[in-house]
């Protein structure tokens, strides 16, 4: 059985940035308003604010100093930083052998068609992010949809681990080995090389290829 939270999507502000983004980006920006004032100054040749700043070495000193502590702190801010939220976990899914569970809505297994899941990422996981922002996902971008009688089903949820993810291929590996869901062909999909490699999947394969409801391109 997999359960897991349901997330329910929020508006995402214009600028979506964590802190250590904004940090590394706000540094970044400070600079480049720092040496634009120097530039104008030169250009339109006034030469008073230079002369200003030059004559009060501190107002460097205290500048430069901001912009390292703030750049720096964004590195290893990010080190330990998930990536925004932007909604809410609100519900339980639960996936088993009688059908899936949406809160306190049990959908049969026997009649749901057109199954389609997404499993992207999950709690912890490292983003792909090389230089900045933030270093691990909170495991939301995940979802699921399928048509159950006149209903069409649709949500976003959780995957908590690298485990639980296991747990969840693991159960849809049976559910569908086990034709617990009317069987189609794009839901082999689903499955990467570790689980194509079990006697679940082998032994259920080689039954639809005898069966003829499967020829052999479709699970290569």
């Amino acid at each position: 059985m997999f359960q897991g939270e349901i997330f329910i999507p929020g508006k995402k502000p214009f600028l979506n940035l964590t802190l250590s983004e904004k940090l590394n980006w706000g540094s970044w920006l400070s600079m480049l308003i720092y040496g634009s004032i120097f530039f104008a100054d030169e250009k339109w040749n006034s030469g008073q604010i230079k002369n200003y700043i030059y004559h009060y070495t501190s107002i460097n000193e205290i500048f430069a100093g901001i912009f390292v502590v703030a750049f720096i702190s964004s590195f290893f801010l990010r080190l330990k930083e998930f990536e925004n939220l932007n909604g809410e976990l609100k519900g339980k899914l639960i996936i088993d052998r009688n059908g899936i569970t949406i809160n306190d809505n049990l959908y049969e297994a026997s009649k749901i068609l057109n199954f389609k899941i997404n499993m992207i990422d999950y709690y912890g996981q490292k983003t792909n992010y090389s230089k900045s922002g933030p270093y691990y996902f909170l495991g939301v971008k995940n979802n699921l949809s399928f048509d159950f009688e006149t209903e069409k089903v649709a949500i976003n949820f959780q995957i908590n681990s690298e485990t639980h993810l296991y747990e969840l291929k693991w159960i849809l590996l049976n559910i569908i080995c086990e034709e617990k869901i009317p069987f189609q062909r794009s839901y082999l999909k689903f499955f990467d090389d570790e689980f194509r490699d079990t006697p679940t999947f082998k032994k259920f394969t080689e039954k639809l290829l005898l069966d003829k409801r499967l020829v052999l391109s479709d699970i290569e």
